[in-house]
C-alpha cells in the first residue's frame, strides 16, 4: 500500500505541475567521436563560449532534463546542432547539466587539430 500512497502522491503533483514546451526534437544529433572517454576525461580542459564551441571537442558531460539523457559526453566533437538544441533546451526551461560548469561556457579539450 505503501507504493501506491507514492504512486497517487506523484500524479496528483504530476497534474499541478506546469508542462514545459516540448521542442526539443526527438532525434538527437549523433556527434562525432574524436577521442575515446577514458583519455579525454584525462586531458587538460579549457571553457569555451557555446558562440565559440563549435568544432571543438567536449571536455564534459553535457546532459538534458527531461529526458535526463546525455547529449554530449566528452571525447565528442560540438556541432552547430549540438549548440541549437542547448540553446533551445535552455529557452524550453528544460534543465541542462554541464558536468564541469555551466551555460556561461562549456568545456573544451586541446586536441591541437
Amino acid at each position: 500500500t505503501t507504493l501506491l500512497k507514492l504512486a497517487g502522491a506523484l500524479c496528483a503533483e504530476d497534474a499541478d505541475t506546469p508542462q514545459a514546451r516540448a521542442s526539443l526534437p526527438i532525434a538527437w544529433p549523433v556527434p562525432e567521436t574524436v577521442l575515446p572517454m577514458d583519455e579525454a576525461l584525462a586531458m587538460p580542459f579549457s571553457r569555451v563560449p557555446l558562440a565559440s564551441a563549435v568544432g571543438c571537442v567536449s571536455g564534459e558531460v553535457v546532459t538534458l532534463y527531461p529526458p535526463g539523457a546525455p547529449l554530449l559526453v566528452p571525447g565528442e566533437r560540438i556541432t552547430e546542432a549540438v549548440i541549437a538544441m542547448l540553446r533551445q533546451a535552455q529557452a524550453d526551461r528544460a534543465t541542462v547539466f554541464l558536468e564541469r560548469g555551466g551555460m556561461q561556457g562549456i568545456a573544451t579539450l586541446d586536441t591541437g587539430a
